[in-house]
């Protein structure tokens, strides 16, 4: 999820203006201005291929290979529509501050809209990824174990997270109407957000929310995910163990008569493990972005523990000089770094969904390159004959 701490080292209160050095604060904001910057340009690269890779999959869903499962078929559909709204309105929303510098009176709402569909659209996808994952996984890797689990389990499984990703998504809301409404002071055309002053943000609720929706949710995805991937490991080795246990004894048994040889065992071929140990890696690709995103998020989540004062950084010169001694200065480059590192592994692992989904869909790609080259033939050769024509005319 996507916390607005991006005013946060740029405004100060009246009583800690005389105090404050502008070389100290100059120096805060030019590490948080880079920081900014640099996330702001590579999420306008990652955003585009995350909203191509959305309606690609959406392409792919709608053969009817993927319609008889009713199930995964609604997954998809959904989780395609949450990416594609989380990677345009990123998009957007990065796209305006590179070209505004700043929230002004014009760009107010939109930024408002944005960030609320942001928290909505992450929180979805988030939980449908993690969800699908283990569904195409346990699908190809393990069918018999997968089969087994009823339909109506499956459901239960989709209408909680959806339910759960209703009560962050709402939770979300607030706290960005609470951020950008609720703590705002209109000096012309400007609008400065007094967060580091405001009551609001340092309400027992605020933090505890932040706690719950940060920390808190954060760690459970991250022990699901552990313990998801502990118990898909220990079933395939089950399986093994029993496929070799199987084998080593019908190896065992002796022969009635060479005119009745028992059935060999029919081997698994070649390209079915390949593709399995593909799918694996795929898996366990997309599985460390989103363990990085959730780490990463734990990590910047300790900026909300930590009280970055002011006063303490010094009122001349001098003490400004020795501001990375007293501790102050390394603090607002951690908060700067950290909720930057995060955005960007949020981002990198909402694009990398779909581009993993499509390797795995071999048939739709052939498919897909089949029609293209179909349509490019037909387009040229039409083409040669208009040529053709022409010359004749000619």
């Amino acid at each position: 999820m996507k916390r607005n701490h991006m005013w946060r080292f740029e405004v100060l209160s009246d009583n800690c203006t005389e105090q404050v050095t502008a070389s100290t604060v100059n120096a805060i904001k030019h590490i948080y201005g880079g920081c900014r910057l640099f996330e702001t340009v590579v999420v306008i690269v990652l955003s585009p291929i995350g909203t191509i890779s959305a309606l690609l999959c959406l392409f792919t869903v709608c053969d009817p290979t993927y319609r008889r499962a009713k199930n995964f078929f609604k997954m998809m559909v959904l989780m395609c529509v949450s990416e594609l709204v989380y990677n345009l309105s990123h998009l957007i929303m990065q796209a305006n501050m590179l070209r505004h510098g700043g929230v002004t009176v014009h760009n107010f709402t939109l930024i408002v809209g944005l960030t609320a569909m942001l928290k909505v659209s992450s929180n979805f996808s988030d939980l449908l990824f993690q969800l699908l994952s283990l569904e195409r996984y346990l699908a190809v890797c393990t069918p018999v174990f997968w089969h087994l689990v009823r339909e109506n389990t499956k459901q239960r499984l989709v209408v909680a997270s959806i339910l759960l990703s209703f009560v962050l998504s709402t939770a979300g809301l607030t706290e960005c109407l609470v951020t950008y409404v609720g703590q705002v002071q209109i000096n012309g055309t400007t609008l400065r957000l007094l967060v580091e002053n405001s009551h609001i943000s340092q309400s027992r609720w605020y933090l505890g929310y932040e706690v719950f929706a940060e920390c808190v949710w954060s760690s459970i995805s991250l022990a699901i995910m552990l313990f998801s991937v502990v118990s898909i490991v220990t079933a395939e080795r089950r399986q093994r163990m029993l496929h070799h246990r199987q084998r080593g004894h019908l190896a065992t048994v002796p022969r009635i008569s060479p005119e009745t040889p028992t059935l060999p065992i029919q081997p698994t071929p070649a390209t079915n493990e390949a593709c399995k140990f593909s799918i694996t890696n795929l898996v366990m690709l997309t599985g460390a972005t989103f363990v990085f995103d959730k780490i990463t998020n734990l990590a910047a989540c300790g900026n909300l523990f930590l009280k970055i004062r002011p006063n303490s950084i010094g009122c001349n010169d001098a003490a400004a000089a020795a501001n990375k001694s007293n501790g102050e200065y390394p603090k607002a480059a951690y908060v700067a770094i950290t909720i930057v590192v995060h955005e960007l592994a949020e981002v990198l692992s909402h694009s990398s969904n779909f581009i993993v989904f499509l390797v795995m869909c071999y048939g739709f790609r052939k498919k897909f390159i089949t029609k293209v080259n179909k349509i490019y033939g037909t387009v040229k050769k039409r083409v040669f004959m208009q040529n053709i024509v022409v010359t004749k005319l000619r």
